[in-house]
C-alpha cells in the first residue's frame, strides 16, 4: 500500500495526470488492497471495463504511480508502493516478496547504455522461498 499522505487526486495531479474517475478508482483500489494484483482482479472489483482498467494501469505505470511485477509467464501484476523495489519470486509456490533497492533513487541499478537515458530498472530474483526450501 502507498504510504504517501497525499490524497489520490493530489497524487495524480502531482504526477501530471488529471484526477478522472477511472484513475481515482483504480489507484484507490490498489492502495486499499496492497500486494500484487493482475489487471483482471481490478476489473472484477470495480465497475470499470477491462479496456479502461488496462488503459489506466498503463497511464499510472508510466507516471510512476504503480509498479509492475512479471513473476512468470502469467499476467503482469500491479501494485502501489512508496519506494521503488524489486521482486523475488518463489519458483515452487509463486510467492512474491518485495526486495528493497540498494539505493534510494530510480533506477536503483546503474548501467551504461551508449547514448541512452535509463529511467527504470526491473529486477526479478527467482529461487525458493524459506517455506519451500
Amino acid at each position: 500500500m502507498s504510504t504517501d499522505a497525499a490524497t489520490v487526486p493530489d497524487r495524480l495531479r502531482h504526477a501530471g495526470l488529471r484526477a478522472t474517475r477511472p484513475r481515482v478508482t483504480v489507484l484507490s483500489w490498489l492502495d486499499g488492497h496492497g500486494g500484487h494484483h493482475p489487471a483482471d482482479r481490478v476489473v472484477e472489483h470495480t465497475e470499470l471495463s477491462r479496456a479502461t482498467v488496462y488503459h489506466v494501469l498503463g497511464q499510472l505505470s508510466a507516471a510512476g504511480l504503480v509498479l509492475t511485477a512479471e513473476p512468470t509467464a502469467g499476467p503482469v501484476l500491479y501494485e502501489t508502493a512508496a519506494d521503488p523495489h524489486h521482486h523475488f519470486v518463489c519458483r515452487s509456490c509463486g510467492r512474491i516478496i518485495d526486495v528493497a533497492c540498494l539505493t534510494d533513487e530510480t533506477p536503483c541499478l546503474h548501467a551504461e547504455v551508449a547514448g541512452a537515458v535509463i529511467e527504470q530498472a526491473d529486477v526479478t530474483l527467482r529461487g525458493l522461498c524459506t517455506d519451500c526450501r
